[in-house]
């Protein structure tokens, strides 16, 4: 399977994108989630290829071949982010309009660019997606304000905290939490104010959820598909967190059959 990989400068931010496929133009777009990097859907990548598509994944910082942060002024900033992927896509890899992929942590990252370059966007394919709980707040909050911000800084305390997110997480994993909580509120939906927006994505929004994801329930899925005028939840069973890599051949055909979906009016 042919990949190419790209590290990409803007913003002081060096990103590790890989092209997937022979195309030199992508038509799909995929943004992991905490813990992952732009390898993370190599399963997916060539079950698509071998049907003949080409896709383009991105390593968030800190993460996979991206570059860490290096000056307190770098922040997980959601609209930040999402401008500076929208305008890497279009002038480096031609890419003028794709379907968009995104897993937890990626999904707010997605939803942005849903709500504020629509027209960039064929339709939108969020898993597990992370972004709509109160107790997100609350919990990224804790550890960003008053006295319980400097609980992170005991090396105990952080990996506990992040082993939450990811089971026994390294060093550079560890460091990308602590990143997250100190670019709080910038990092909520909420406070970059999509969350209130998202009614007016008119493009299909299709919601991807493991029945047996401990992380963010099954219940919750519902709850975020009431958010959008046209969507759609597809629940795989047996499945966990990690679908692309749990199950990558049967999303792989639910992304396949669903991206030309057109839900509006159907649901």
């Amino acid at each position: 399977m042919y990949q190419e990989t790209f590290i990409i400068t803007r913003s002081g931010f060096d990103f590790e994108f890989i092209r997937w496929g022979n195309a030199k133009e992508p038509s799909w777009l995929f943004i992991h989630g905490f813990g992952g990097s732009a390898r993370t859907f190599s399963k997916v990548a060539a079950y698509l290829v071998n049907s003949g598509e080409s896709l383009l994944t991105v390593s968030l910082p800190f993460h996979g071949n991206s570059s860490d942060v290096n000056s307190e002024n770098q922040r997980f900033d959601i609209k930040l982010l999402s401008e500076l992927f929208s305008e890497i896509v279009k002038t480096e890899f031609g890419m003028k309009t794709y379907t968009a992929v995104s897993h937890s942590l990626g999904s707010r990252i997605i939803l942005w660019l849903a709500v504020n370059k629509q027209e960039e966007l064929n339709s939108i394919h969020i898993m597990n997606p992370a972004g709509f709980y109160p107790w997100e707040i609350r919990f990224f909050k804790f550890f960003s304000e008053g006295w319980s911000a400097h609980l992170l800084d005991f090396d105990f305390i952080s990996r506990q905290v992040t082993a939450f997110l990811v089971p026994n997480p390294d060093k550079r994993v560890i460091n990308a939490f602590k990143w997250l909580t100190k670019s709080y509120p910038v990092m909520c939906l909420h406070k970059a104010r999509v969350y209130i927006q998202l009614f007016k994505i008119r493009k299909p929004v299709h919601i991807y959820w493991g029945d047996r994801d401990r992380l963010l329930p099954l219940d919750f899925a519902n709850e975020v598909k009431q958010h959008f005028e046209s969507g759609k939840v597809h629940i795989m069973s047996n499945c966990g967190h990690l679908p692309m890599i749990e199950k990558p051949e049967e999303l792989s055909k639910l992304l396949l059959s669903n991206r030309n979906l057109d839900l509006i009016g159907s649901i």
